[in-house]
């Protein structure tokens, strides 16, 4: 849950049941930003990274009453008159609950979500499926009255590879390489930001027998 206590981020999907550890663990799912409460918002989540937009500020309104519809008019005047037709359908933006992870409809067995002390800025990390402790780390805002994915700000960062566990503050978000990248070893990056304005700076590698943890 943000620290504002409005937005949730959070796994859903099935389980599987682990012999070996006795456990259940995740199965099939994705990653989704929702109203906390959970439920206060709209069925039905829609992807960020689909390339979507978001939609206006939602106005709380009274349930709708149905109504008939309407009949198309036809211009008899004329043999062979079209009846008119509706115009095109703008395509939804996301709405909450959405879905956050890129990878949609992927195995995703392992995460990390972390706000920033704002509840605006959202970094999450996921972990590859094939090799344990490497994965990708993103960072998008979030529209505090909507709790939707600010797009005219794009994701800060997207799908960067960094090693299992990262740190946000206020304005940076800090994590590291894997090893192996252009023939170095881990280095230590952190990015910053002021508004629209970001930067980032970076360490100097790490030996190859040594590994770089960050931690909160």
């Amino acid at each position: 849950v943000d620290p504002t206590g409005q937005w949730v981020a959070y796994w859903t999907g099935t389980l599987r049941y682990d012999a070996s550890s006795l456990a259940w663990l995740p199965d099939v799912g994705h990653l989704e930003v929702g109203a906390w409460p959970l439920g206060g918002g709209l069925p039905g989540a829609r992807p960020y990274f689909s390339g979507a937009t978001a939609s206006p500020t939602p106005t709380p309104s009274p349930t709708p009453t149905p109504t008939p519809s309407p009949t198309p008019m036809v211009d008899t005047s004329s043999p062979g008159s079209p009846a008119a037709s509706a115009g095109p359908s703008a395509s939804p933006g996301p709405r909450l609950p959405w879905v956050l992870d890129p990878a949609v409809g992927e195995t995703i067995r392992s995460w990390d979500l972390r706000w920033d002390p704002s509840g605006r800025y959202l970094g999450f990390w996921i972990a590859d499926p094939l090799v344990a402790g490497l994965g990708q780390l993103s960072l998008v805002t979030i529209v505090p009255d909507t709790g939707l994915p600010d797009v005219t700000a794009g994701p800060l960062l997207r799908d960067a590879p960094a090693l299992a566990g990262f740190s946000i503050g206020d304005g940076r978000i800090a994590w590291a390489s894997p090893p192996g990248q252009d023939g170095n070893g881990s280095r230590l990056l952190v990015l910053a930001w002021s508004g629209a304005a970001t930067g980032q700076t970076t360490s100097d590698p790490a030996a190859p027998q040594e590994d770089i943890l960050v931690v909160r």
